[in-house]
């Protein structure tokens, strides 16, 4: 996952430029989240990470970069983050298009009934003999 979000000279840069560690975060105490970052110039973050709460932040004074390998940085980024200066990365760029792609997807298949009728076939209905109207996204406007 990490070359998905991070190409390798990325990965290089921040290695060589920050204390960098590869380490998960899930699942953490403040405490052991405290001790994960230490003394870290640049964390990479994602689902699942501790939030960067102000208590975090004074226990690691040497963050400079928190790099979020998801889209949203609400769920990681408190107020103090930005108030200290730290920069952000998030990869919304990337993942918007998969986003959007998944999105089309889903409209698709709920435009055509798909779900309904996989969940008849499962259940060990036939194919309905009636005809379910067809719609479509020609000519559609969405947003």
């Amino acid at each position: 996952m990490w070359k998905t979000y991070f190409p390798e000279d990325m990965l290089k840069e921040l290695r060589e430029n920050h204390d960098f560690r590869r380490q998960s975060s899930e699942n953490l105490t403040k405490e052991e989240w405290i001790r994960e970052i230490g003394d870290a110039e640049c964390v990479i973050s994602h689902w699942g990470t501790p939030k960067f709460t102000s208590d975090v932040l004074s226990a690691c004074p040497n963050l400079k970069i928190i790099a979020h390998a998801a889209g949203s940085v609400a769920g990681v980024c408190s107020d103090s983050v930005f108030e200290k200066g730290i920069t952000v990365i998030t990869a919304n760029f990337i993942m918007s298009k998969y986003v959007a792609e998944a999105i089309l997807g889903h409209l698709i298949t709920s435009l055509r009934g798909n779900v309904d009728l996989h969940m008849r076939m499962v259940s060990g209905e036939t194919w309905p003999k009636e005809k379910t109207p067809s719609k479509s996204l020609f000519n559609a406007k969405i947003g």
